[in-house]
């Protein structure tokens, strides 16, 4: 069952790919091509879209190298579930508390700056977690959580501000987020099956911590040699309705009360990614309480390989579709609640494992929608401690549904996690009616659907 889903996902995903890219005339699933205003400035566009995306899927794809491993190589230190979680914890509440202090210092100080600092506290975790030794294990996972609040906030942050900052049109950050996300679907891939063949090939579940090293390295290098600082100073260049927004905020609060958009942005994101990381919790043991009954082994490097192509199919669909963002995120949170309640009312593997399959899918929509999104809403003077403030909440959602895992039955916590989705699309709603309702000072980045009034504001300017 699980390589014939796999091979079907994985053909439909290939085609979807090739089909857009066709489409929109570039194997990268479209540029905005027609928005540039010369051939040097899409050449030097171009260029731009190759160097971030080199750093991009490094650093992704040393934390890809790890994930499926987590659990595996805290098992071989020979630590219980109640261990495991409470590490699982230590390091979201990390992430929460130590990491939200990386936003403010890299507007103040230089998102290079942090961007460089991912891979020394990433390295450091997966140094840690080498030692069989609780106090060890516990820095390591406070150096993880610190890590992945930077992976996740600094190099979007940097990539967003410089892209506004070098003129490019506000047409082709979406179809790059879109790119970025499909791409890296690729890369997990890829980095979970590397993972597994050197686990089973040395015995160890340590090893893959260890490789996940080097393209972290390799990230760090290029960054240090080509990328220039900037800041989230006053003045700071944003998107082109976003400039007079940024002119008043000079806090989050603030700039909450100037647009209450970055409210709702802020919402979907605690809620889904809350609902996400849960679910990277119960998946296993939601599709184990089946496979045990079946005396069936999981093949959990190809459910993972399988859970990827489905973030690829809905990531290439996202960057194929004509609407606007805050209109396609509303069928996309409904999906994601509608997959985790059908899992939790499933009675059998097959289903079950289909269900997380359609959630996956969500979150390939999510990612690049999302990150349009941000970049529309957020000043850039604040952007990376909003983003960081954003962790908070999610944050203190992860470690509540943890500490449900193993007291509640599964199929309550993915319930609990569907409630979260179905918040998460309510509050999509309310984005979408504000958008339409208030489109002056909404700083938009035009898909299709409304580029050519996005080009005619630009030409008054």
């Amino acid at each position: 069952m699980f390589s014939t889903i796999f091979t079907a996902a994985a053909t439909v995903a290939a085609s979807l790919f090739f089909f857009t890219s066709r489409s929109s005339g570039t194997a990268a699933g479209g540029d905005g091509a027609s928005a540039f205003a010369s051939p040097a400035q899409k050449e030097a566009f171009s260029r731009f879209r190759t160097n971030y995306l080199a750093v991009y899927l490094l650093v992704n794809g040393s934390d890809w190298l790890c994930g499926p491993y987590l659990y595996s190589v805290y098992k071989e230190h020979g630590l219980d579930l109640a261990w495991i979680s409470t590490l699982s914890v230590i390091g979201f509440m990390s992430s929460a508390v130590l990491g939200s202090f990386a936003g403010s210092l890299s507007d103040k100080w230089g998102r290079r700056k942090l961007c460089l600092l991912y891979p020394l506290t990433f390295a450091a975790s997966c140094l840690c977690i080498q030692v069989p030794s609780l106090p060890i294990l516990i820095l390591g996972r406070v150096f993880g959580g610190i890590s992945t609040s930077l992976l996740f906030s600094v190099f979007e942050t940097w990539m967003t501000s410089e892209f506004f900052a070098r003129g490019f049109p506000a047409a082709a950050l979406g179809p790059l987020f879109s790119t970025a996300v499909t791409l890296n679907s690729v890369v997990a891939i890829v980095a979970g099956l590397a993972a597994n063949s050197a686990a089973d090939a040395l015995g160890t579940s340590r090893i893959p911590f260890l490789l996940a090293i080097v393209p972290a390295v390799v990230g760090f290098a290029i960054v240090a040699a080509t990328w220039s600082e900037n800041y989230g100073a006053a003045g700071a260049v944003s998107s082109p309705a976003a400039g007079v927004a940024a002119e008043k905020p000079t806090g989050v609060l603030a700039a909450i009360k100037n647009d209450i958009s970055i409210l709702y942005v802020g919402i979907i994101q605690a809620c889904f990614e809350g609902a996400m990381y849960g679910f990277v919790c119960l998946f296993g043991p939601a599709l184990d309480q089946f496979a045990s009954a079946m005396k069936l082994e999981l093949p959990f490097g190809l459910i993972f390989a399988t859970f990827m192509v489905f973030v690829m199919i809905g990531s290439t669909l996202c960057g194929s579709l004509q609407s606007s963002r805050e209109s396609v995120m509303i069928p996309s949170m409904a999906l994601a609640a509608a997959a985790l309640f059908a899992s939790s009312t499933a009675t059998s593997l097959a289903p079950t494992f289909l269900a997380f399959c359609f959630f996956e899918m969500s979150v390939g929509l999510y990612f690049p929608l999302l990150f349009s999104l941000r970049s529309k809403v957020i000043p850039d003077a604040i952007r990376g401690t909003v983003l960081n403030v954003f962790r908070i909440p999610l944050n203190i959602l992860v470690v509540l549904i943890l500490t449900r895992v193993g007291v509640d039955p599964v199929a309550h916590v993915l319930r609990l996690c569907g409630t979260l989705c179905a918040v998460a699309a309510a509050s999509a709603a309310l984005l979408y009616r504000h958008a339409r309702a208030a489109p002056i000072g909404y700083a938009a980045v035009p898909t299709a659907e409304d580029k050519a009034e996005s080009e005619g504001e630009e030409d008054d300017e």
